[in-house]
């Protein structure tokens, strides 16, 4: 039962430290809104499936329709720039 237990403790563990990764990242873009080009060609590989998964379950925490609308804009956003990179 505690083997189970270490697996579950170590697979939600891992999920976390993904969030904080890709939040600190959303943070890095929000912090330089001007710079988002910038952003994206420096931290170009981070910007994986599991980041725009993270994105989408995010704005759908959201209530207001404007906060989902705006993360909604920037995952297209940041999908065109790693499109055109």
């Amino acid at each position: 039962m505690s083997k189970n237990i270490g697996s579950l403790w170590r697979k939600v563990k891992k999920i976390d430290d993904e969030m904080e990764f890709h939040d600190r990242l959303l943070k890095e873009i929000e912090d330089n809104p001007t710079d988002v080009i910038a952003v994206v060609a420096r931290c170009r590989k981070d910007f994986t499936g599991k980041f725009f998964r993270y994105l989408t379950t995010l704005s759908k925490t959201y209530d207001s329709l404007e906060d989902c609308d705006g993360l909604t804009r920037l995952g297209a956003i940041l999908t065109g720039l790693m499109n055109k990179m």
